[in-house]
C-alpha cells in the first residue's frame, strides 16, 4: 500500500475471520422449529423465519445462513442417529450394542 492509500474501512482480515454466531433466542427458536415444525423448511419458510430472527436482534442473519443451519442440523442429527453405542451389562460382564435407530440390543457373544 502506498502513502496515498488509506486502508479502507471494514476491509481487515480479522472482520472477515469473525465467524458469525447465531444469538441463544434465535438458536432456541430454530430448533424448536427443527423438531417441532420442519426440518427442511422451503424457501417462504425461511423467509418468516428470517423475519422473526430479525425482529428477535439478529440482524446479519441471512436465508443462507438459515439454509446452511438446517442443512448442518439434519447431518448431525443423521450422524447422531447411526451411531451405535456399546454397553455393558453388570451380571454377566457380556458386551451389547445397543442400535440408537431402532433401540434394540444385538449381541456381540452369542
Amino acid at each position: 500500500m502506498g502513502k496515498d492509500q488509506q486502508p479502507v474501512a471494514g476491509s481487515s482480515k480479522t472482520d472477515k475471520n469473525q465467524k458469525f454466531r447465531f444469538s441463544r433466542a434465535a438458536k432456541t427458536f430454530l430448533k424448536d422449529y427443527f423438531h417441532n415444525t420442519s426440518k427442511a423448511p422451503k424457501k417462504k419458510e425461511r423467509e418468516r423465519i428470517l423475519a422473526h430472527l430479525k425482529e428477535l436482534g439478529d440482524t446479519e442473519v441471512t436465508d443462507l445462513r438459515i439454509s446452511n443451519w438446517f442443512i448442518y442440523t439434519r447431518r448431525e442429527e443423521k450422524k447422531h442417529s447411526s451411531l451405535q453405542l456399546p454397553i455393558s451389562v453388570p451380571e454377566s460382564n457380556e458386551k451389547k450394542w445397543v442400535d440408537a435407530r431402532h433401540k434394540s440390543r444385538k449381541s456381540l457373544i452369542p
